[in-house]
Formats: C-alpha cells, sequence, structure tokens
C-alpha cells in the first residue's frame, strides 16, 4: 500500500482536454480530522500538477469519454497515482472555474448540436 507523499488528497478536475484544474486537502486519514473553512465547508487549497500530472489528466478524460470529469491523485514515492475517477464531478465555490467551465460547455454543446444555436454569452 502506498502512503501519500504530502498527506494531502489531490481533486482533479477537467472540462475537455484544454482545461485542467486541481485542488488539494489534508487526507482525513491522518489523523480523522477532516478541516472546515469558517463556512463549514471542507477546506481545500489550488493545487499546482506538473506536466506529466496534466498530460494523465487529460487521457483520464478522453479515456473515460467524460467532457467534464474529476479524479484523485495520489503521489507516493516520486510517483502520480489515479486513485479514483468520477464522470461530471465539479470544483465547489469557485467561481473562476464556473465561468470557464461554463465557456467550454456552451462552445462543446454548441459545436455538438444539431441546432447551434446556443448563446456565446456565457
Amino acid at each position: 500500500m502506498y502512503e501519500s507523499d504530502d498527506l494531502k488528497d489531490i481533486k482533479v478536475y477537467t472540462v475537455g482536454t484544454s482545461f485542467v484544474y486541481a485542488e488539494s486537502r489534508k487526507a482525513p486519514t491522518v489523523d480523522g480530522v477532516v478541516e472546515r473553512t469558517v463556512n463549514g465547508k471542507e477546506a481545500r487549497q489550488e493545487e499546482g500538477l506538473s506536466e506529466f500530472e496534466t498530460e494523465i489528466a487529460v487521457k483520464v478524460s478522453s479515456i473515460m469519454q467524460q467532457f467534464v470529469c474529476g479524479f484523485d491523485l495520489l503521489r507516493a514515492n516520486g510517483q502520480s497515482f489515479v486513485i479514483d475517477v468520477n464522470g461530471w464531478s465539479f470544483v465547489k465555490g469557485n467561481s473562476s472555474y464556473y465561468l470557464t467551465t461554463g465557456r467550454l460547455l456552451a462552445d462543446w454543446i454548441s459545436n455538438h448540436s444539431k441546432f447551434s444555436r446556443v448563446s456565446k454569452s456565457v
């Protein structure tokens, strides 16, 4: 069994193959405690990904055939492992993510709709 190098869970979110976003949290398995914000939500921080991890994210989204996709990443022993994949997973409470995702979804729907009348003003 692998133990995370930095005791963090990394949540990775993709929208198509052009947008990848990641957040980390203290793994609750460390001490059984989930860190919370003042609003009671789980505390998370934006997390940078390596070029290799970004490539993994794009491949997961493509292989799972999910335009919007989320998965958990574990860093252990100098390597990165995908440990759980969730289709249609969204970042919570991040307006920049919502705006980017909304634009990409509107473009995708417009490009894949036989009616192609979706407003691009999202």
